[in-house]
């Protein structure tokens, strides 16, 4: 499955990624790299405790 995830530049090298379609499913980071990593894990976690159907 594929999420499209924000990815925008802060001030004094912050990052923070928001997962289109989930507002709430954000991670701020360091770097670009580091904010990916943490944003799926984030995503990871939701999802183990949801699921996604069809409608």
């Amino acid at each position: 499955m594929t999420y499209y995830v924000l990815v925008e530049g802060g001030q004094k090298s912050t990052y923070r990624a928001t997962v289109l379609g989930m507002p709430d499913c954000v991670a701020n980071g360091r770097t670009r790299q580091e904010v990916l990593q943490a944003v799926r894990q984030t995503l990871k976690a939701r999802l183990a405790q949801a699921e996604i159907v069809p409608h």
